[in-house]
């Protein structure tokens, strides 16, 4: 009535597999070893050309995208005073000065930028 107790009769079969297991063949290692170097590398020079797209594509985007933002912020800078409740003497007291100058300063920055990247958005777009 063995079917409840646990008997052993002789080697298990965990035994016998560990004991005729043996490393594999010089050359199916080798064949494998080079097999996963090609696709490494196959993968690899994907990869990398996929990130010169992605790095060029977001720096095209913010070529773009940053003017609009500049002048976004400067139209709100400008326009910020007369969204407050302000009294009417500092309100024309404004209006006679000029406006502010954070947009002025916002537009010399977008051309500083524009003049330091200049080159490299120009090497990236007229590739001679």
């Amino acid at each position: 009535m063995g079917w409840f107790t646990r008997e052993r009769r002789g080697v298990s079969w965990m035994d016998q597999s560990l004991e005729s297991v043996s490393a594999p063949p010089g050359h199916l290692l080798m064949f494998f070893g080079l097999l996963m170097l090609v696709m490494y590398y196959s993968i690899r020079s994907d990869y990398e050309e996929k990130m010169k797209e992605t790095k060029m594509e977001l720096r095209l985007f913010l070529v773009i995208l940053l003017p609009l933002l500049v002048i976004l912020a400067s139209h709100v800078t400008i326009n910020w005073y007369d969204v407050r409740d302000t009294s009417q003497v500092v309100y024309e007291t404004l209006q006679e000065e000029g406006s502010s100058p954070w947009g002025v300063a916002l537009v010399l920055l977008l051309v500083l930028f524009m003049a330091n990247y200049h080159s490299s958005i120009h090497s990236a777009w007229f590739r001679s």
